[in-house]
């Protein structure tokens, strides 16, 4: 099948034409997508097809009992909950699991949690509040980049520790008499319970996860006062590592995979969008050789990303039902905004009636 929507059990479709086949394989033969022209006027084609004559259900969801949300395996009691590979109970708003997670709220990467709260990248870690990046915590707050510690408030960077307060060693006792004079401070100040602010985020605003998996733009970030800065400041990329006199511009690559040869090996090529150098290595060349795809002209973290605001991102949305105006909460798409929407039954009977 080439360029096909909502089909079942089909085969030698082209667009969700049926074709013979002796007709497909022909039509088939005749597309080179060693030219990234004919590349780019496909890819354009098919995005037209999803955008005008696709239907899209309300949920990319398997199994599971009362839930909302998108892209959920077998969740139960999970509400605007997205992206879990396996069975999880009982979460609110959490994104990204590939292990069970249970009574969670408000969490970013939460696979193996239980009992967490507004966490971002904490794994395997249970009755933790406001922490990033981490895994296995037990009972810690306001912290950063921490593995395998308890009772641990404002700190980053430990491991196997317990009882510490900004890095710093407390009794048992000690320890909690200080945390509780930290978060009485705090709540006056009206700062307990807020996660840490976008402007303390230490990763490319560009290309952090409210852009990539949320869909925010570069201008709402701004709003967060997100960090805005050059991806080659302070030699971020490795710059000086590069020797400017061989560098190529992007727009200088082949349009033909016939025409890419190994003089593009190794040659740091710069990507004006990105603003960062990227090179061809050998096996992946040899690869699209053998597979016959053009040479790229984006750096490939670029690539990755455009590919991620294909699917549906993690900001859920109110809609009706392109056909029998039921109201329903799906998430939204960047490049597909107006895309055509059933809701659960009328894409079921859809599904019966066009296969």
């Amino acid at each position: 099948c080439f360029g096909a929507t909502n089909k079942r059990n089909k085969k030698y479709l082209w667009f969700n034409e049926q074709l013979s086949k002796e007709e497909w394989e022909k039509r088939r033969a005749a597309i080179d997508f060693g030219r990234r022209d004919v590349t780019e006027h496909w890819k354009q084609k098919y995005k037209q097809l999803l955008e005008r004559e696709a239907v899209w259900p309300e949920n990319f969801n398997v199994g599971g009992d009362a839930a909302s949300g998108d892209y959920l395996t077998k969740a139960t009691r999970c509400t605007e909950c997205f992206a879990f590979s396996d069975p999880s109970t009982d979460n609110f708003r959490t994104v990204w699991s590939w292990g069970g997670t249970t009574g969670n709220a408000f969490q970013y990467g939460a696979w193996g949690n239980s009992d967490c709260y507004c966490n971002g990248a904490v794994f395997n870690s249970s009755k933790i509040k406001f922490c990033l990046n981490g895994e296995r915590l037990d009972q810690c707050e306001y912290c950063i980049s921490c593995y395998d510690c308890v009772n641990c408030f404002g700190c980053v960077g430990l491991k196997r520790k317990k009882f510490c307060i900004f890095n710093n060693q407390y009794s048992e006792e000690e320890y909690w008499q200080r945390v509780d004079e930290l978060k009485c401070a705090m709540l006056e100040r009206g700062e307990y319970g807020q996660i840490f602010p976008v402007s303390m985020g230490y990763s490319y605003v560009p290309e952090n996860g409210a852009v990539i998996y949320c869909g925010s733009s570069r201008e709402e970030l701004s709003l967060f006062k997100g960090k805005e800065f050059e991806p080659t400041a302070a030699g971020a990329m490795g710059e000086s590592r590069v020797d400017l006199s061989k560098v190529r511009q992007a727009n200088d690559i082949p349009n033909s995979i016939d025409d890419f040869g190994d003089d593009w090996l190794g040659v740091p090529i710069y990507d004006p969008v990105a603003k960062r150098h990227f090179t061809f290595i050998k096996p992946e060349v040899d690869h699209y050789h053998e597979m016959r795809i053009a040479p790229p002209t984006t750096h490939f973290v670029n690539r990755v990303n455009e590919e991620c605001l294909e699917e549906q991102v993690a900001c859920f949305e109110h809609r009706t039902c392109t056909k029998c105006d039921k109201h329903i909460l799906t998430s939204k798409n960047v490049h597909y905004p107006n895309r055509r929407i059933f809701c659960a039954v009328c894409y079921r009977k859809h599904i019966e009636a066009t296969n």
